[in-house]
């Protein structure tokens, strides 16, 4: 979890949760990135003593959107130039134009990747 020496867990906000993602996608790539922002994010929890936080779906989301922003510009390796090109990510209302509340907030979408029921991930 060397990541998260690189976050600062006293101000775990949304940007620190992209930061996260960003981070692990990086290193490890798409799919193995996902996996790794999720054990890293359940790391933050676990020391912060509630992993009751923990949303399977909103997780997986951001790591999805994260990693097609990094794909379409692997060159970028620097996160104030990611954040720079990349604003819409960092309002963390952008995932309601995926998901209807009813199911994001859902215990289902809680518990386990639910595919967006508003607009595809590309």
């Amino acid at each position: 979890m060397d990541v998260l020496h690189q976050i600062d867990l006293r101000q775990f906000n949304h940007r620190e949760h992209i930061r996260l993602a960003w981070l692990c996608g990086r290193r490890e790539g798409r799919e193995a990135g996902i996996v790794a922002f999720r054990a890293a994010l359940l790391h933050v929890l676990e020391k912060h003593g509630d992993t009751s936080k923990y949303h399977a779906t909103i997780t997986q989301f951001w790591g999805y959107v994260i990693a097609q922003a990094i794909n379409a510009a692997p060159e970028i390796d620097d996160f104030a130039l990611f954040a720079d090109q990349n604003p819409p990510l960092f309002d963390k209302n952008l995932i309601r134009q995926y998901y209807r509340s009813a199911l994001l907030f859902s215990e289902a979408a809680r518990q386990r990747w639910i595919a967006p029921d508003l607009k595809p991930l590309a």
